[in-house]
């Protein structure tokens, strides 16, 4: 039996900003997303995010029928940067959800993914997926196996189930070139297990423009200049919720002091590659990074506080 692997999102739009490479590579027929609201956070309108979120999920190979956005409003549980959210119903509706995708699918394994607590973005609602996510894991019970498994309400069958939180780069490392322009693979092995996967960046900019309503500046620019555009690393949580999240063994901007000279390495041993930029620009796009950064937090809450 084939794994079920279900990506849990805050809004409509998160897949394509922040999760494009994963569901570039999982199997579309496996692949099942959920959104916790509908993103009508003022002005936008919930009815006009939820179509754009099924014509974007079109862009990974996903069909209407495996996309589903959660309708939990009222019990606190809506597109808002300030409110938090609570658990309990985010656990219900989860439980049902995963009761009705493994219908038919006696015994198979779930991959859930979502943010980790930092949420890439630090916006709350990614925050609270993970925290709901992460106590709805550990409520289930341990499995034979030594990971934990969901059993189906409507069956009584258990399904082994991990739950993989997609990293937050440190802010240096969010802005770079893809593989293997990028010191990403090298960060990575720094973390502990992990699952690195990268994608098509242009797949990202396809599937955010399914997202009109969104199409903002200072998305356009994250979606063409992110690392997340590219690649992802997703990390595992641990069966016990006593080991600790993982932490890299190096600061992240160490390793970007070694991309001027690794691309210059490259281009001494490669010189028939002319597209391999110099140290100069690297730093320059480095510099860009950083004022990208810190314009399109301005962006954000501009816009937050005049909607």
């Amino acid at each position: 039996m084939p794994p079920l692997h279900l990506l849990v999102i805050a809004h409509p739009d998160d897949e394509s900003m922040f999760f494009s490479p994963l569901l570039s590579s999982l199997p579309p027929n496996d692949a099942r997303l959920l959104s916790l609201t509908d993103g009508d956070h003022p002005p936008s309108k919930g009815a006009v995010r939820r179509r754009e979120l099924l014509k974007a999920a079109k862009e990974f190979g996903i069909e209407p029928g495996h996309v589903k956005v959660a309708d939990l409003a009222e019990a606190g549980v809506f597109d808002s940067p300030s409110q938090r959210w609570p658990n309990d119903p985010i656990h219900s509706f989860l439980e049902g959800h995963l009761s009705g995708l493994l219908a038919g699918r006696p015994g198979a394994p779930v991959f859930v993914y979502t943010f980790d607590e930092a949420g890439v973005s630090g916006h709350a609602n990614h925050a609270d997926t993970f925290l709901a996510l992460r106590a709805f894991y550990y409520g289930l019970p341990l499995a034979a196996s030594g990971g934990r498994a969901f059993r189906d309400p409507a069956t009584g069958l258990a399904h082994p189930l991990e739950l993989h939180a997609l990293h937050t780069y440190p802010p240096l490392l969010k802005y770079l070139p893809p593989p293997p322009l990028s010191p990403l693979p090298l960060y990575a092995r720094l973390l502990p297990p992990h699952s690195f996967v990268s994608g098509p960046p242009p797949l990202a900019a396809a599937a955010l423009s399914a997202h009109a309503s969104q199409l903002l500046w200072y998305r356009r620019l994250f979606v063409r200049l992110s690392s997340y555009s590219h690649t992802n690393l997703l990390l595992p949580l641990p069966p016990k919720p006593e080991a600790g999240p993982p932490e890299p063994l190096v600061p992240a901007a160490a390793l970007l002091l070694l991309l001027p000279p690794s691309l210059v390495l490259l281009s001494k041993l490669f010189p028939e590659l002319p597209y391999l930029p110099g140290p100069r620009a690297v730093l320059l796009s480095a510099a860009a990074a950083v004022l990208l950064e810190y314009t399109g937090w301005l962006g954000r809450a501009l816009f937050e506080r005049n909607g």
